[in-house]
């Protein structure tokens, strides 16, 4: 009761919680700094795993299949979406394409003599 009086009851338990304060200041340092630790091991197994080894020679150069002609954007589409629609259907489509546009000047690359012929056939 004498220490209450006097307040070294209170002065105890300040320290008390002082060192309790530290206590745990500490440990979650020690947490914070393996966390840190942890997360940069992390960090460079990922880099290493991201980055592939540098090539030992340059690519090939970029083959072209068929070089388009020197149409206009809309007749070059004619053809790509016909060729598309022929490698769809088939053969039959075509024939039945070819008779039904025969008039039409937009489908002349259909008949072998056109100049655009090798470059429909190589597309389908």
């Amino acid at each position: 009761m004498v220490e209450i009086r006097e307040g070294k009851d209170e002065q105890k338990k300040e320290k008390a919680a002082e060192k309790a304060k530290a206590e745990k200041a500490a440990a979650s340092s020690a947490a914070t700094e393996a966390m840190k630790q942890r997360q940069s091991e992390l960090l460079k197994q990922a880099q290493k795993e991201k980055e592939p080894p540098p090539p030992k020679e340059p690519p090939p150069e970029f083959e072209f299949v068929s070089d388009p002609p020197s149409i206009s954007a809309f007749d070059l589409d004619v053809v790509k979406l016909t060729a598309q629609f022929v490698a769809r259907n088939g053969r039959q489509f075509l024939t039945q394409l070819m008779q039904k546009e025969q008039r039409n000047y937009q489908f002349d690359f259909l008949r072998p003599q056109h100049s655009l012929f090798q470059y429909f056939t190589r597309s389908v």
